[in-house]
């Protein structure tokens, strides 16, 4: 069987199809949500630092005020930095070695033609260990065990977690550590704003709008019409969107933390493991956060330091994981 047919069997098989078909939807999630973060933290980093401390720190002394706004500053300036370290931090997989002739017999040599109890043929599959070397279709290369292709970031990405929207990237072997650090400091960030916010919201904003205005849609429609100001429905907005990343966060950094403490990724909690196979990681915790932190885990909540301390692990042969089947 040709190269040229197994492409072209496996573009057409039914996955593949509705992937193609409900990808115009994450394709304009990818694209928006990236300027909405930005749009939201350096919107309520002016406001935070311009409007809402001179406001709430009025009866204190200048240099108090000037202490509140540099801490400001640093809590966003550190998850800016994290964001686009997840943005920018290649974890991507492009295979030198294997050519192409190479490739078509090793993804030859997996294909299988499914058949039914008829002995008519249901499709090609296939037929791939998932902790091994596989082939993969749209990159046309073979790809390491954990590495999988993102539609979206067009690329295999290396030790695959997620793909995060909010960066318009994914999450991978590289980039991991900066995305629970971003999580961490969205967190610290939405508690100060929002400890800040809510006085001068229940003092400033409270007696000029109604309860229905807190809802940002509410607050836009109403300051088109005049209603109330301009600056009154970017402040619901913002404040919206905070409150929808403190959430976020919060339940990502839990997530992360219990992932990188059992040693799997959320791609494999939601297809792998528990279901099929059991993914088993027996170092230590601190081994577990050292292979996505480095040494000196905690440096990395001050300042990126991927490119002096990288991953303690050999993201192509997983030599500290193994993978066993479950029993039926």
């Amino acid at each position: 069987m040709g190269f040229e047919m197994i492409d072209y069997l496996y573009k057409t098989t039914s996955k593949w199809k509705a992937s193609v078909e409900s990808m115009s939807y994450y394709e304009v999630l990818n694209t928006f949500s990236a300027p909405v973060y930005f749009f939201t933290i350096s919107g309520g980093w002016y406001y935070g630092v311009w409007l809402v401390l001179p406001w709430y720190y009025k009866d204190f002394s200048q240099s108090f005020l000037f202490f509140h706004q540099i801490l400001g500053t640093i809590i966003c300036s550190e998850m800016m930095v994290n964001w686009l370290c997840i943005r920018f931090v290649d974890t991507s997989y492009l295979d030198r070695k294997t050519n192409e002739e190479e490739y078509k017999k090793l993804l030859e040599s997996a294909v299988k033609n499914q058949t039914n109890n008829n002995g008519k043929s249901k499709g090609i599959v296939l037929q791939c260990k998932y902790w091994s070397w596989a082939p993969c279709l749209v990159c046309k290369q073979m790809r390491p065990p954990r590495c999988h292709h993102c539609p979206l970031c067009e690329k295999c990405v290396l030790k695959r977690d997620h793909h995060c929207y909010f960066a318009g990237r994914c999450v991978g072997f590289y980039n991991q550590r900066h995305f629970v650090v971003f999580c961490f400091w969205a967190i610290v960030a939405c508690l100060y704003g929002g400890l800040h916010s809510f006085t001068y919201m229940t003092n400033e904003m409270w007696p000029h709008i109604r309860f229905l205005d807190l809802l940002f849609p509410v607050a836009i429609l109403r300051a088109i019409f005049g209603y109330i100001s301009l600056q009154m429905a970017i402040l619901v907005c913002i404040g919206n969107m905070i409150a929808y990343f403190a959430y976020q966060s919060s339940m990502f950094l839990l997530d992360m933390s219990s992932l990188i403490s059992r040693g799997v990724t959320q791609f494999e909690e939601a297809n792998i493991h528990g279901n099929k196979m059991i993914v088993t990681d027996k170092r230590s915790t601190a081994d577990k956060i050292a292979s996505v932190f480095g040494k000196f885990w905690i440096l990395n909540f001050i300042v990126p330091l991927h490119f002096v301390l990288p991953p303690v692990e050999d993201p192509f042969s997983w030599p500290h994981t193994t993978v066993t089947t479950k029993s039926s």
